[in-house]
């Protein structure tokens, strides 16, 4: 005796939500959080204090300090400067998912 069973299984894909909190005062990002479950978890801040947008250079370390191009629902645009250093990073709503792009846009000699 053969059963054939069949289950349909629905589900709800939630959209990515991104929370991003801008320090103007001190140029800087105070908040980042994204969910891409829909779990909420765009509440948690995932960055730690003391936070900053840092990387490794050819002279060490440079710090950036950041600020907002673009704010839409589902794009973020950032600009970062440091040590004539000047970075666009780019959050995006993508398909379900977030995606970051980082481009140079100038670069010390």
């Amino acid at each position: 005796m053969f059963i054939l069973l069949t289950f349909l299984v629905t589900c709800t894909v939630k959209e990515p939500v991104i929370r991003l909190e801008y320090d103007e005062e001190h140029g800087g990002i105070a908040f980042l959080g994204w969910d891409t479950e829909g779990g909420g978890q765009a509440d948690r801040n995932l960055l730690r204090m003391p936070a900053a947008i840092c990387a490794d250079g050819p002279e060490g370390e440079v710090r950036f300090t950041t600020s907002i191009l673009d704010a839409a629902p589902g794009k973020t645009v950032l600009q970062c400067k440091g040590a004539g250093w000047i970075i666009r990073w780019t959050i995006l709503q993508d398909k379900g998912g977030l995606q970051f792009r980082m481009e140079c846009l100038d670069a010390p000699s």
